[in-house]
């Protein structure tokens, strides 16, 4: 597992996207706006869009990655499935 921490913006991102990212970085005073978890090269993030989702063999540019292991790959899988779907 991965922990994916986005630290620039897709280029295809809309205004409010940008403009969201950019009060959340300030707000929390962060140069990351976005985070998620990565398993198998699968994204498991939330966003205001889509919800709660997972984006297969996502493309991880943009994103600062660090190594947590894999002992609770299983754990937080099923709990993502608990929540999939969710706004």
């Amino acid at each position: 597992m991965l922990l994916a921490l986005r630290h620039s913006l897709s280029p295809a991102a809309a205004r409010a996207s940008r403009a969201g990212s950019a009060v959340i970085a300030a707000r929390l005073v962060t140069a990351f706006a976005h985070g998620g978890i990565v398993i198998n090269g699968d994204l498991y993030h939330s966003n205001a869009s889509h919800g709660v989702h997972v984006e297969r063999n996502a493309d991880l540019s943009g994103y600062t990655l660090v190594e947590l292991g894999s002992e609770n790959d299983a754990r937080a899988l099923a709990l993502f499935a608990q929540v999939a779907g969710r706004s």
